[in-house]
């Protein structure tokens, strides 16, 4: 690594991002830690994405452009060409809060055998209002994070700053782990070092049609089981690799429309800023997508019963 070389690289992956990547771009750039880089990998966007990249002037930024490969090449393309010690993973549409970097970095200087971070976020939707403050129910400590760790990812990707070596070291994101690349990735790291998540919402992570994580019931049951399988075990063949791809490439819009609703609603519903009115108006556009599924029915009786049920059931359900 050469004198000059920046302390963190933020690696930045996009494609279709232009309606949301220019802010994404501004709040990285707006960090009062101002010692990185940021590589924005376009991977094969068909859309202004690479234009509105290159409207900004500022010489901390990297443009990667290259023919669409999915998240896990992109980030990969993004890792090779990194300089800094630390990488930052921000999403080309989310926002990270102005004081992210700086506290993520004293965390890691107070705890050098620490090697992956991550933060609590606000969630938002499309048009940026607010719809949940997440807390980490995972963990935030190592101990409880890596004893919890096959129940559920204990990270928001879009928040993690991680050591880069430690992460080339296992060779990078699987590209094989469609929809999973980064809970994958942190289980072959867990050796490596100490995990550790920040109290404080660092993020705001946007829910958006083009970006939501389709529930898992939505998948051909293959998808789930092979999931289940590579997380427990580390291994992820190219065969395997195939089913996910065939099973994620099933997921059309109009099941992500519906997927996107839904999300909303659960988190309205459940979440610590409960809104019944916003969960019945997303619930009836998804019964609308698909009315036969029952699962929106259920959610609108809940919302007439306040706040603490459905925050008790899902917390049942979660456990």
């Amino acid at each position: 690594m050469t004198t000059n070389a920046p302390l963190i690289t933020v690696l930045m992956p996009a494609y279709n991002a232009a309606l949301f990547i220019a802010e994404a771009i501004t709040s990285v750039l707006n960090q009062t830690f101002g010692d990185f880089e940021l590589i924005v990998v376009n991977d094969g966007s068909s859309d202004s994405t690479e234009s509105i990249v290159n409207s900004f002037k500022d010489s901390r930024i990297v443009l990667i452009n290259q023919a669409n490969a999915g998240v896990s090449e992109a980030l990969n393309a993004g890792l090779r060409m990194a300089k800094g010690k630390y990488i930052a993973r921000v999403d080309a549409d989310d926002v990270c809060k102005s004081q992210r970097f700086a506290e993520q970095i004293n965390f890691f200087n107070q705890h050098p055998d620490y090697v992956l971070l991550g933060t609590d976020a606000e969630y938002i939707d499309q048009k940026g209002n607010l719809v949940f403050r997440f807390y980490n129910d995972v963990g935030y400590e190592d101990e409880e994070i890596k004893r919890n760790f096959l129940n559920y990812c204990p990270f928001i990707h879009s928040s993690v700053m991680y050591v880069k070596d430690v992460i080339i070291a296992v060779g990078g994101y699987n590209k094989n782990a469609i929809a999973f690349e980064d809970y994958f990735l942190w289980g072959r790291v867990l050796q490596y070092g100490k995990f550790h998540n920040l109290k404080e919402p660092l993020m705001l992570i946007r829910l958006n049609v083009s970006s939501v994580t389709v529930d898992d019931r939505d998948y051909p049951s293959d998808f789930l089981k092979i999931k289940n399988k590579a997380i427990q075990t580390g291994l992820l063949d190219d065969e395997d690799g195939l089913i996910l791809k065939k099973s994620y490439q099933s997921i059309n819009r109009k099941d992500r429309l519906k997927s996107y609703h839904l999300l909303l609603a659960k988190k309205h519903l459940w979440g610590n800023n409960f809104q019944p009115k916003l969960a019945r108006e997303n619930i009836a556009k998804a019964i609308r997508i698909n009315p036969k599924s029952m699962m929106p029915y259920a959610m609108f009786c809940m919302s007439f019963l306040g706040s603490k049920i459905p925050q008790m059931l899902y917390k049942i359900i979660r456990k």
